[in-house]
């Protein structure tokens, strides 16, 4: 099994030049849904984004903690 930390640290070291969709296909191939709370608009899986948007491209505090419920329980 995946453990989140090496899911965590293969998201932060994709390219920087890549779609913020990019990282919220990989949360889903990893097991993530789209959130859709506006609480939720500064994180990866948030499940809209434009490609202009940067602050997509690091995890937000959120996403990492969706992974570990995921693959650390």
């Amino acid at each position: 099994m995946i453990g989140s930390a090496l899911i965590c640290k293969t998201l932060r070291n994709a390219g920087k030049r890549e779609h913020p969709e990019h990282r919220d296909k990989f949360g889903h191939w990893a097991g993530l849904d789209d959130l859709y709370d506006d609480v939720d608009h500064w994180l990866t899986m948030y499940g809209f984004a434009a490609y202009s948007e940067t602050y997509k491209r690091t995890l937000g505090l959120g996403d990492i903690k969706s992974f570990e419920a995921v693959y650390e329980s």
